[in-house]
């Protein structure tokens, strides 16, 4: 375990979505109200990528600050489409701060620069368990 520190925990306000980078991965943290509890979810919106610290709390929803796609911010799962969900991982509160294991957060991070490249990296994207990002640099032979 690489137990690694993501925020005081005084400093996490209850129902604001903050952000926390760990393992080059995007996390959203929010501090439950009323419980000594938070979730700590994949930190980009499954629909176009945004940031989901610059969306805001709805009642029980994360709402994604730029197209209002919603997920639970307990769970990750979306209210509106349950196939939708961001990977919620472990964290506990440890001498007044917020942690989580950054060999739990080991996201595959893949780079395309030729065409003959793309299926290979999007068969290991899927075959990989966690979070995985393929980036396609932009190449007039790839689209």
């Amino acid at each position: 375990m690489k137990k690694v520190r993501i925020s005081e925990w005084e400093e996490l306000e209850p129902l604001c979505p903050a952000y926390a980078l760990v393992a080059n991965v995007d996390l959203v943290v929010i501090r439950w109200q009323h419980e000594e509890r938070a979730s700590v979810l994949y930190g980009r919106c499954l629909h176009r990528g945004a940031l989901m610290s610059d969306g805001s709390i709805e009642g029980k929803d994360l709402i994604c600050g730029v197209h209002q796609w919603d997920y639970g911010y307990k769970t990750g799962v979306s209210s509106y489409n349950p196939e939708e969900k961001l990977h919620r991982f472990q964290s506990w509160i440890e001498d007044g701060a917020l942690w989580v294991d950054a060999n739990l957060c080991g996201a595959l991070g893949l780079s395309v620069r030729h065409v003959a490249e793309l299926d290979g990296a999007i068969s290991k994207a899927l075959a990989h368990n966690g979070p995985s990002l393929v980036e396609i640099h932009s190449d007039v032979e790839l689209i």
